[in-house]
């Protein structure tokens, strides 16, 4: 499958894995899917059961994934520590949890937030709304309204660029 594809937020919202199954078929519409609310709920009771005889979305998969099992076998600070532990200057693409923030900070980082205001994406999931909590608590070093064209969100990260 193309890597590429799990950047595609279509194909992450509308796309379902059958995971009682693990099948690598990936269906459009299935019978027995999880909604955000009843996978928010299971991921929190820790129900591998529902979850496990479920078909979820791709970013369901992924938030599951990422944000539950890594977590949870091997600490909290998995992706943290896993990142900051490279060398050099870099640039982290997704900042989602305050944990990371303030890894980022302690190491004398900055942390831009690129809004889009009403993308549409309205999840419960934790990693889909510890940024506004981060907004509201000034966490971000700069913030960007991604509100024009590809070329003004291109010229705007290039204006800040130059003055970082």
């Amino acid at each position: 499958m193309d890597v590429e594809k799990f950047e595609d937020r279509s194909f992450k919202e509308n796309c379902y894995v059958a995971m009682d199954t693990l099948e690598h078929n990936i269906v459009p519409s299935p019978e027995f899917k999880l909604n955000d609310n009843q996978f928010n709920k299971a991921i929190k009771n820790d129900d591998i059961d529902r979850l496990a005889h479920s078909h979820l979305t791709i970013r369901q998969l992924m938030q599951w994934f990422g944000s539950s099992v890594m977590t949870k076998y091997f600490g909290e600070n998995i992706w943290v520590n896993a990142t900051l532990a490279q060398e050099g200057h870099f640039i982290i693409s997704d900042v989602r949890f305050k944990k990371e923030a303030n890894a980022i900070h302690d190491m004398g980082g900055k942390i831009i937030l690129i809004e889009r205001p009403n993308s549409g994406n309205n999840s419960n999931h934790i990693s889909e709304k510890e940024w506004v909590e981060m907004k509201k608590e000034g966490v971000y070093d700069y913030i960007i309204e991604n509100t024009g064209t590809e070329k003004d969100l291109f010229n705007a990260i290039k204006k800040l660029a130059r003055k970082l």
